[in-house]
C-alpha cells in the first residue's frame, strides 16, 4: 500500500507539473494574440511564432489530459487490496484503498498493438539470429563422428569458418557457404595447397593421424 501511495504521489506530482506547463503556454498564446501596442511588437509576432505558441499549447494541453487519466487510474491502484487491508481490522487503513476494486487498473493490462507487433517482430529477429548463429557454429565445428570425418567433415569445417571469416565479404557474395564447403570438400580434398590454407599444422597431423587409424580399422 505504501508502494502504490508513492506511485499515486509522482503521478500526481507529474500532473501538478503539467498543469503548469499547460498554462504558461495557454498564456503566451493569449499574450500573442493581444493586440499589437509597438512596432516591436509587430516585428515579434510574425506567423512562425503564433503557430508554434499555438501548437505548444496544444501539445501540453493533451500532455495534461492524458495524465490526469494516469493519475485517476493510479488513484485506484491500491484498490484490490481492500480486502486484504480489512483482515487486519485497525492495523490498515482501509480507506487508502478507496475507491475499492477487484480488476487491476486498465492502463496495466490492456495491450498496445503498437507495442506488441514491435516487441514479436523483435523477439522473431532475435531468435533468427541465434539460429543463424548456432548453425554457423555447427558447421565451423570440426565432427567427431568417424563417418563424417571419412566424408570430409573436417575440411568442410574449415572451409566454413575460411568462409565465414571477416575478411572474406568478396567470397560471401559470389557463393554460398554450402556450395563453397561442398566445392573444397569434393574438389579441393586432394590438393595440398588447398589443406594447408583451410588447416593449420596441427590440424593437418590429427586429420592424418585419424585417417591412419581408420585405414588400420578398416584392413582388420
Amino acid at each position: 500500500m505504501d508502494r502504490c501511495s508513492a506511485i499515486y504521489n509522482r503521478e500526481t506530482e507529474e500532473y501538478d507539473r503539467c498543469e503548469r506547463e499547460s498554462s504558461r503556454a495557454e498564456h503566451a498564446l493569449m499574450a500573442l494574440k493581444q493586440p499589437v501596442q509597438s512596432v516591436a511588437d509587430s516585428r515579434s509576432r510574425n506567423k512562425s511564432t503564433v503557430h508554434d505558441a499555438q501548437s505548444d499549447s496544444e501539445r501540453t494541453a493533451v500532455n495534461l489530459m492524458n495524465q490526469g487519466v494516469r493519475v485517476n487510474y493510479m488513484r485506484g491502484l491500491a484498490g484490490p487490496l481492500y480486502d486484504e487491508a480489512r483482515r487486519f481490522n485497525e492495523i490498515v487503513d482501509t480507506k487508502r484503498c478507496l475507491p475499492r476494486a477487484h480488476r487491476i487498473p486498465e492502463i496495466f493490462t490492456r495491450r498496445n498493438e503498437f507495442l506488441f507487433i514491435a516487441a514479436a517482430d523483435t523477439c522473431y529477429a532475435i531468435r533468427s539470429l541465434r539460429l543463424a548463429a548456432e548453425d554457423i557454429i555447427r558447421k565451423c565445428t570440426p565432427p567427431t563422428d568417424k563417418y563424417e570425418v571419412n566424408n570430409g567433415g573436417v575440411i568442410k569445417a574449415q572451409a566454413y569458418r575460411h568462409y565465414y571469416h571477416t575478411g572474406n565479404d568478396l567470397l560471401r557474395s559470389i557463393i554460398s557457404a554450402d556450395d563453397y564447403a561442398k566445392y573444397i570438400a569434393e574438389f579441393g580434398w586432394f590438393m595440398k595447397e588447398s589443406r594447408e590454407a583451410l588447416m593449420s599444422e596441427e590440424q593437418l597431423n590429427e586429420w592424418k593421424k585419424m585417417n591412419k587409424e581408420n585405414e588400420n580399422v578398416n584392413h582388420q
